[in-house]
């Protein structure tokens, strides 16, 4: 007597029927398929991967290597799937956002600046080398998505950094100093101190990543002048499509220099606003300090989105590339609010507002605090990475 046992398996099956069922599969459903077990590999290891490109190769192949190797590092928590050559790495390999350099980047032709490019962050006053990529967005809302394992804390993209320089550019004849009462022999007359400071913070509604980027430029104040945004000076960049070279933002950043040396006309409050065409928000502000000094801070809000893919029209919008009022579907929501208010971390004991943020960046250099507690690259210029609390406030010293 014959008995015939029914499949409880697909590896059941015979042959000829697994066959059939990879025909109506999707390469990726079959790519996927095959690498189950021993059994599935041998069976579709002829149709399964003829498919997909080895490496990024420009063509619309590339679109099932990338969903493939997504789903694949879904099961594998410790790499992820690196846009620039569409294969598997080691997350914890990757650097975190300063001194950044893409080794799998070395000898491939590509065109799209969204992949290699940093965000376009280094620019007058601080010329800052915090240099942070798609990788970084993408690693830290992985993490964000799946948990700790998949990828970084936003804590490790905080970031200052602190460089003296030589003003080179002259004041204007329109200008006049509200001191004068520094000696011409004065070594430090010619000085100014920037610091740079990043932080990140997540959003979990219309999931982002959201930057916090602050530029301070303190100087004697009769030296104020001599920051109007000249050819010497260099370009002050608010994002790609406002900027210094643009007539309205110049007659803004103009104004507030004009307004602090006046002694007629009050110091008003900082001029604010936000792009329209990549939802970048800002803040510019002339303070003083004490009796000798002066300084210029320009506060910036990005939110990047949600890290999904170097092609989201959040992160590609950063390099002029295209609009985000553009985007379909998305809806336009101030990123300072996002980042204060919002956030995740905007509730945590130690996050800080942006008044506090700056107190705590001028702390630093008064005193040349910055010397005791920043690392030292080179003379002149300090950076300090990742997160150190100090012993006399809940303030974060990055």
């Amino acid at each position: 007597m014959v008995t015939t046992r029914n499949p409880t398996a697909l590896t059941d099956l015979p042959l000829e029927l697994l066959w059939m069922i990879s025909e109506h599969s999707l390469p990726v459903d079959l790519a996927s398929l095959a690498l189950g077990n021993h059994r599935l590999l041998s069976s579709f290891a002829g149709t399964a991967f003829r498919d997909f490109t080895n490496g990024r190769n420009g063509n619309p192949t590339d679109d099932a290597r990338i969903k493939l190797l997504s789903r694949l590092s879904r099961d594998l928590p410790q790499y992820y799937l690196c846009f620039i050559c569409l294969r598997l790495h080691l997350w914890k390999n990757t650097r975190l956002p300063s001194y950044f350099h893409i080794d799998c980047s070395d000898g491939l032709e590509m065109n799209d600046r969204c992949l290699q490019t940093s965000l376009p962050l280094c620019h007058y006053p601080s010329y800052t080398y915090y240099q942070f990529r798609f990788v970084h967005l993408q690693l830290a809302m992985r993490r964000f998505y799946y948990g700790p394992g998949f990828g970084i804390p936003v804590e490790s993209m905080l970031y200052t950094e602190v460089v003296r320089h030589h003003i080179k550019a002259k004041a204007p004849p329109w200008l006049q100093s509200p001191v004068n009462n520094i000696s011409e022999k004065d070594p430090q007359k010619d000085v100014l101190m920037a610091l740079f400071s990043a932080e990140a913070r997540i959003c979990s509604t219309s999931p982002g990543l959201c930057l916090r980027a602050q530029e301070i430029a303190v100087v004697a104040r009769q030296n104020v002048p001599r920051m109007w945004p000249c050819h010497e000076n260099g370009l002050v960049e608010i994002c790609r499509h406002i900027h210094t070279r643009e007539p309205g933002f110049i007659g803004i950043f103009t104004s507030q220099i004009e307004r602090y040396c006046s002694k007629t006309s009050p110091i008003e409050p900082a001029d604010q606003g936000s792009c329209d065409k990549c939802n970048t928000s800002w803040k510019l502000e002339m303070r003083t300090l004490d009796e000798n000094n002066a300084s210029l801070t320009l506060t910036r809000w990005i939110d990047l989105g949600p890290g999904l893919s170097p092609n989201d029209a959040q992160w590609r919008c950063r390099f002029g590339i295209e609009l985000l009022l553009n985007a379909p579907n998305h809806e336009i929501v101030d990123s300072r609010q996002r980042f204060e208010r919002d956030s995740i971390q905007a509730n945590s004991s130690n996050a800080l507002s942006e008044d506090e943020m700056y107190w705590r960046n001028i702390s630093l250099l008064q005193g040349e605090t910055y010397q005791k507690v920043m690392t030292s690259m080179r003379y002149g210029f300090y950076i300090l990475h990742g997160e150190a609390k100090t012993s006399s406030s809940r303030c974060i010293i990055l």
